[in-house]
């Protein structure tokens, strides 16, 4: 048994009851998300989300589905006007291209239907290995690991140690494969996407608000035990643990968001004056005592 090998065995049950627990807080919600979604819906939503936020996709998903609700319309549409509905995406032309040429693949090829295997989803022009997989999942409900950078991100960095020097795509998704539970693949793939881009970012990790932290290599190795960068980071963190509070009880009884609250006590922002009241307040405690 190598390394790795070594490592997912003894972190597994860890990893995963981490995830649960935090994606049950966390995760965002948005309308390609929804149990209830066609694989036309997820499709759509699969190629929207290429190199672009998933903020800039709601904002436009559902009028799209309304416009273009199946493979039917969607090709009889012309490049020109697909270009327009997807203009605030960016790569609109070539998103454009992209969907009708998937939808002709369909056509021949599928008898107009979204393949619900990975060797045929792969062969679809446009899709690729995470997209195939993020149907399998969504879409389908059949087991499959997610990887995109945040989720290789959040691997990379858990199973440090473990992992060779630059890690190979079929590394990462043959750790992710052994990583996804059965009986909740959605939610998993759906908090390890979430939990990439919210804590486990590129620079300057939210290491003490992330879930994973007491397995990661990374948020262990010693050059990264830093402590907080300010007074209140310092002073948050403090009396939220006193008062027995977690993030998400804390933001609920200072009615902000639990975002405000992660980077305040990793001292990546200095809240409003408005915020540190409202802090202060939920904690039962003096401004004074957070700003030190």
């Amino acid at each position: 048994m190598d390394c790795l090998e070594t490592s997912l065995k003894d972190k597994r049950d860890k990893f995963q009851t981490a995830v649960h627990s935090w994606s049950s807080a966390y995760i965002r919600h948005f309308a390609w998300r929804e149990t209830s979604r066609a694989p036309y819906d997820i499709l759509i939503a699969e190629v929207m989300l290429k190199r672009t936020t998933a903020e800039a996709v709601s904002r436009i998903y559902d009028d799209f589905l309304r416009k273009y609700p199946n493979l039917s319309v969607l090709g009889c549409a012309t490049e020109e006007k697909l270009a327009s509905e997807l203009l605030s995406l960016g790569l609109y032309s070539q998103r454009a291209k992209s969907l009708l040429k998937l939808v002709r693949y369909l056509t021949e090829y599928e008898n107009g239907s979204i393949p619900n295997t990975l060797d045929r989803l792969i062969k679809v022009p446009g899709l690729g290995h995470y997209s195939a997989r993020a149907i399998l999942s969504f879409a389908y409900c059949k087991t499959a690991a997610v990887v995109d950078a945040n989720v290789t991100r959040v691997l990379g960095r858990v199973f440090d140690r473990a992992m060779p020097d630059n890690p190979s795509i079929a590394l990462m998704q043959r750790t992710a494969d052994a990583l996804v539970p059965i009986d909740w693949h959605r939610k998993f793939n759906f908090a390890m996407l979430d939990l990439g881009r919210l804590v486990c970012r590129p620079s300057k990790p939210i290491c003490n608000a992330c879930p994973l932290s007491h397995i990661c290599d990374y948020a262990n190795r010693e050059t990264n035990r830093t402590a907080p960068t300010s007074a209140l980071s310092t002073q948050v963190l403090k009396w939220r643990r006193k008062r027995g509070l977690s993030i998400a009880a804390l933001a609920e009884l200072a009615a902000i968001s639990k975002m405000t609250v992660i980077n305040a006590e990793a001292g990546r922002t200095t809240p409003r004056p408005g915020t540190i009241r409202k802090l202060a307040d939920a904690l039962g405690i003096h401004a004074k005592l957070l700003t030190g």
